[in-house]
């Protein structure tokens, strides 16, 4: 069971700006030209102790050190005094379709490394986690929560419901994405149990954040145990959980004649007329693999797997990691392909391939399906981890929308 506890939040005040003008994506989605709109959008937004300036080197987790203690002192973000658990509406819209997605921003007791309560499904890169760890020293703060799924059997939803409706909002947002965030704090002691409860009663996989997770273990082994509880947001994994596939930029790629005289035999090959189709076709596939190849010039190759290629992925992977279009891809289609040591990118929407492939005439853009939450749940399960970028959900949870000071006890 996942120890769910409320807290006392530091948030901005009105009076300081509107969380338009203040708040930001999380730090990994912050490109150094987002960083720079993001500065210029206000003096106080929160990117300024979310990241520093490359320009600083290690001396900028000493500048946002002393940046957040000066916000705490002079009324720029102030602690609500009491605790809660705090429920997050985020309303949606993907490809003409609605989405409402709900789920509570809490504290939660970091779990030893292997415990079987929270379940990450991949593997954490050294440069991310230290730049996290210097953060977390140098502030003694979450400032994006870790992104947690759940199954719910129809509890949490309805402690939710009530608490929604019996609550005052506190808070509400509109990103630049167009997701409108509506926030409540839910302080009464039965309902805080509730959905404490109903959300925590089985284990969480983590969706997004496992180096902040990561950061959390390593900061309770070295420096201490006021970091044995840290930031999380917790929703169900019901119709508003919404996965999207990560494609990828394929640098030194071969020509469509090359591509289907290499594939041919290996999988089902249907030549189509536009990245947008192509990706249609992809997403619609019945069959165990399925990518689609598009070039700069618009024309495009669906591939699907055709019966016995399976038979050339690793024989001792777990059968999870076999029933993933990423692994498949990275561990047999680059070589169906005649590229041993692939050079890719990563992007995760139609039309940023799209951008990708007019800078670059050497490039293909790989469309993938999106990974299934039963695939990522059996992957977390068996102590698996998944290919780089094999899940991207949407939204994402703005930093600085709360604030998890790590002393901020109930």
């Amino acid at each position: 069971m996942t120890d769910i506890r409320p807290f006392r939040a530091l948030r901005f005040p009105a009076s300081v700006g509107s969380l338009e003008a203040l708040l930001a994506p999380p730090y990994d989605v912050i490109s150094e030209a987002d960083r720079k709109t993001l500065l210029d959008r206000h003096e106080r937004n929160v990117v300024r102790v979310i990241l520093k300036d490359p320009a600083d080197g290690d001396q900028g987790y000493e500048r946002i050190a002393q940046t957040f203690g000066r916000w705490r002192s002079d009324g720029t973000l102030v602690q609500d005094r009491e605790a809660a658990i705090y429920l997050l509406e985020q309303r949606f819209s993907w490809e003409g379709r609605g989405f409402v997605r709900i789920g509570i921003l809490a504290r939660f007791k970091v779990e030893p490394e292997g415990s079987p309560v929270i379940r990450p499904h991949e593997k954490t890169r050294g440069p991310a986690k230290e730049d996290r760890f210097s953060v977390l020293k140098a502030t003694g703060s979450n400032f994006s929560p870790i992104f947690l799924f759940f199954e719910d059997k129809g509890a949490f939803a309805k402690a939710a419901r009530q608490a929604k409706e019996a609550h005052e909002i506190l808070a509400t947002y509109i990103d630049d994405d167009g997701v409108t965030h509506t926030m409540w704090a839910i302080t009464e002691e039965e309902v805080v149990e509730a959905l404490a409860a109903s959300a925590g009663g089985g284990p969480s996989y983590i969706a997004d954040g496992h180096h902040r997770y990561a950061t959390a273990q390593r900061y309770v082994k070295e420096v201490g145990p006021e970091g044995a509880s840290t930031y999380g947001y917790f929703c169900p994994n019901d119709s508003g959980l919404l996965v999207l596939p990560y494609h990828r930029i394929l640098f030194g790629a071969p020509s469509p004649s090359e591509v289907m005289t290499r594939l041919r035999g290996r999988y089902l090959l249907e030549s189509v007329n536009s990245p947008e189709r192509a990706a249609r076709e992809v997403a619609n596939s019945t069959l165990p693999f399925a990518f689609a190849i598009c070039w700069p010039d618009g024309k495009a190759v669906v591939c699907e797997s055709a019966p016995g290629v399976e038979d050339e992925l690793p024989k001792e992977a777990a059968k999870c990691l076999k029933d993933l279009d990423t692994y498949f891809l990275h561990q047999v289609g680059f070589k169906h392909l005649g590229i041993e040591d692939p050079r890719v990118e990563f992007v995760h929407s139609l039309a940023d391939a799209k951008r990708e492939l007019q800078t670059h005439e050497d490039a293909v853009a790989i469309l993938m399906r999106a990974t299934p939450l039963r695939h990522i749940e059996a992957v977390a399960d068996a102590s698996e981890s998944m290919p780089p970028k094999s899940t991207f959900f949407h939204p994402k949870i703005p930093s600085g929308i709360l604030i998890h000071p790590l002393e901020a006890e109930a």
